[in-house]
């Protein structure tokens, strides 16, 4: 609860700032900022991810609470995740361009619709929020970029799903040969055993 008060009083004065900047919050690159204007948009960010984060961790501890299955041994798992989404938040709303937010906007009716009533100075810090809100939605961004990478080096999910079938098939007419001669094998041990009476 602390850590959510102190990103709020965070985010409150720093979007007072004159240095924290709508356009980079829109689609400016961040990184072109240095010194304090940058690090006071990066706090700025870091806040409303802390907010997302909080909000996130504190909603998941009272619907434990409210249950009665709240279990104050797990309280390292809930600063886990607070700071898994302060990290996701930071990558998100850094990395994301904006530029390719606004080449996405209006391609279907429910993004125009979206982007009608979302102001571009907020496009930043929401992604924060949303970061810090949900770590897994990065962490599963992230995992199916490395599938996908991996795949071009692989070869295609047919090509390798077509070596698999084949290593299978393999593995079963070696089965079945091995089956047919222990088969053989037994019917010679039983032809001698009864030569041999």
């Amino acid at each position: 609860m602390m850590a959510s008060i102190i990103s709020l009083v965070l985010f409150v004065v720093f979007v007072l700032s004159a240095d924290v900047s709508t356009s980079v919050a829109g689609g400016e690159n961040i990184l072109a900022l240095d010194g304090l204007k940058l690090l006071n948009n990066l706090v700025f960010l870091i806040s409303a991810a802390g907010l997302g984060a909080g909000f996130a961790a504190l909603y998941k501890a009272n619907s434990f609470i409210t249950q009665g299955t709240f279990d104050p041994t797990y309280h390292v798992s809930y600063w886990i995740r607070f700071f898994l989404g302060l990290i996701a938040a930071l990558v998100l709303s850094v990395m994301v361009s904006g530029d390719a937010l606004d080449a996405h906007q209006g391609s279907t009716q429910a993004d125009s619709t979206l982007y009608a009533f979302l102001d571009p100075g907020l496009l930043r810090p929401m992604l924060a929020m949303l970061g810090g809100f949900s770590a897994d939605l990065l962490y599963t961004i992230m995992n199916r970029l490395v599938e996908t990478v991996e795949s071009l080096f692989r070869g295609s999910t047919k090509n390798f799903i077509a070596v698999k079938q084949e290593e299978a098939n393999a593995l079963l007419a070696a089965s079945k040969v091995q089956s047919k001669i222990d088969v053989a094998l037994k019917l010679l041990k039983f032809q001698q055993e009864l030569k041999g009476e």
